[in-house]
């Protein structure tokens, strides 16, 4: 767990509907008349520097005073690590500069991305020769016609395509009864756009603690701000993490008993700015939840960006504005990992810096180490499908969130030509689109998209097991990761596949980071006690196989994580 970077947000999915891995523009770009002041206080997120209740004190007071500047108007706040979120005029940084005074480290414009498109590639679904349901009735057709609306209930048992449960051994997790429940649940956040709340693989999702923070929308996923249809990138990331056993309908999630909250943080357009994911972030801590998964990322350069004219959008920052950013992210992440140990004095913090026994390279651990309180938060996140070495391609650039500290950055891993053999190895290589660098904590299943260059319109059948229906679709989209995605009535999915179904193939880091989410929620519920971010990432270390170079390397950090090995681990 490294990391110093800063970025706003945007989906870290990988497009299927063309052989590409072409990596998506990540540029940042201002939000009009949105910012985020900084203060001093909270010195990039040093817990000696100053406490949270002063740090609190002082972003209070400063949010009054700068709700009292006229044509400011406050939008939120995160006290914890001085920061304000507001709107005002284009001259605001000066303004509030001059009336607040010295609080103000920096005054930064809001930073906004777009999401790449993510999309599987066409399909179609062959009924099987024995007693197995097709997806539609048979008057579905190619000219168009739908067919009938199924529920989830009339799908097919999509566990045999599950190859990401054979490469983690997640059969053997489950058939031992570690689901992510028991006595003590473990409760994972999920941040992401919104979500199909009705569809069955999620619908057990906290209703209580569930939250959207995207002004304006729902927690629901709205199909009307999405280019993709019904499509939602939230659903399949939530499901791969979670999704609940349907008896045997649909796919089913690494941890399907585990207590799903579910947080929008990015608009259905795919969106995303940092008042939604800090706030969120900043919630989910609040409200107790032992790990957070996000399948997001962005990247800034630490000397500043200049405008691109060849856009509509200002997508500038001085060096000045970059290194503040960086802060301000250090900062939030800092604050979940912090609550996992006692805020210490400065004369017992001497030299201390937050958590950078896993930074690499380590720093000597501080003289007098702050006790744990097992309150911390566990983030693990997507390492970017920008096929970046994190270390070497452009020092300069920093990348949110597998760059930022206390964040377990996971790369992604999958099979080639799976559909013709399902037998072949599952994780030998981390896929090409996947970063990699000394960043990288772990590897999880993403889907590997490689099987696109070779033969794009090679066709596999796999059956869906002995008597039951069988699918045939390109074989590379087999080597994807199939997850709940859509709608009852299943737009997306009829227009890509001329089939209702609620389940789609998607590749990318995005996938990978839930994966690992679901492991590192078996190991709490397994231990059936809040685990501190450190502990766990360390037992999530000895519930990896080793894959690529011994020991960690740069591509699998420290391996491929493995539920399997969740049954064999002691405490």
């Amino acid at each position: 767990m490294r990391r110093l970077a800063a970025a706003a947000a945007i989906i870290a999915g990988v497009a299927l509907s063309a052989a590409t891995d072409v990596p998506p523009s990540r540029r940042l770009r201002r939000k009009r008349n949105s910012y985020s002041v900084l203060l001093y206080s909270h010195a990039a997120g040093s817990v000696g520097s100053v406490g949270i209740a002063a740090m609190t004190d002082a972003t209070q007071a400063a949010a009054q005073a700068l709700d009292a500047i006229y044509g400011v108007n406050v939008r939120s706040a995160i006290p914890e690590i001085g920061v304000v979120f507001i709107s005002g005029p284009p001259n605001s940084a000066a303004i509030i500069k001059r009336r607040v005074g010295q609080r103000v480290k920096a005054v930064l414009p809001t930073m906004v991305f777009s999401s790449p498109v993510v999309r599987p590639v066409p399909s179609s679904f062959i009924n099987g020769t024995g007693s197995g349901a097709s997806l539609v009735s048979s008057e579905g057709s190619r000219d168009g016609n739908p067919g009938r609306t199924l529920s989830v209930v009339d799908e097919p048992d999509y566990r045999p395509l599950q190859w990401s449960r054979v490469a983690m051994d997640a059969d053997r997790a489950f058939n031992a009864g570690l689901k992510g429940g028991g006595k003590r649940p473990a409760r994972v956040a999920v941040i992401d756009e919104g979500f199909w709340l009705d569809h069955p693989s999620i619908a057990h999702y906290n209703k209580e603690l569930s939250f959207n923070f995207v002004p304006g929308e729902e927690l629901m996923f709205n199909p009307k701000r999405s280019s993709d249809r019904d499509l939602s990138h939230g659903t399949h990331t939530s499901s791969i993490l979670a999704g609940r056993d349907l008896s045997g309908h649909g796919t089913l999630g690494i941890a399907p008993e585990a207590d799903l909250v579910l947080l929008k943080g990015l608009s259905d357009g795919g969106y995303g700015e940092d008042l939604g994911v800090m706030t969120a972030i900043k919630y989910a801590v609040e409200k107790g939840v032992d790990i957070i998964s996000l399948s997001l990322g962005g990247v800034v350069d630490r000397r500043g960006q200049e405008d691109d004219p060849y856009t509509d959008y200002d997508e500038s920052l001085t060096p000045e504005e970059a290194a503040a950013y960086i802060d301000m992210w250090t900062a939030i992440t800092g604050y979940a990992y912090r609550k996992a140990t006692t805020i210490c004095r400065l004369a017992d913090c001497a030299g201390c810096k937050l958590a950078k026994a896993n930074t690499h390279p380590p720093h000597p651990p501080p003289p007098n180490p702050p006790k744990l309180d097992l309150k911390g938060v566990t983030i693990i996140a997507s390492a970017g499908n920008d096929r970046a070495d994190l270390d070497k391609t452009n020092p300069n650039k920093v990348y949110i969130l597998a760059d930022l500290p206390h964040v377990i950055a996971v790369s992604a891993t999958g099979p080639i030509f799976w559909g013709r053999d399902q037998a072949t190895n599952l994780d030998r290589f981390v896929t090409g689109y996947s970063n990699y660098g000394a960043p990288i904590d772990l590897a999880a299943p993403g889907g590997n998209i490689a099987a696109a260059y070779r033969d794009f319109n090679a066709t596999c059948r796999v059956p869906l097991g002995e008597g039951r229906a069988a699918l045939e679709l390109r074989c590379y989209e087999f080597d994807a990761v199939l997850s709940a995605c859509c709608s009852a009535s299943a737009t997306f999915p009829r227009a890509q596949y001329r089939r209702a179904t609620r389940y789609a193939w998607l590749a990318g880091t995005s996938m990978a980071a839930p994966h690992a989410a679901g492991v590192a929620a078996l190991i709490v519920a397994k231990r059936g006690a809040r685990v501190a971010p450190d502990k766990l990432f360390a037992y999530l270390q000895q519930c990896a196989d080793d894959r690529g170079l011994a020991g960690k390397d740069r591509r699998f950090g420290y391996g491929r994580v493995s539920a399997g090995k969740v049954v064999d681990l002691v405490f």
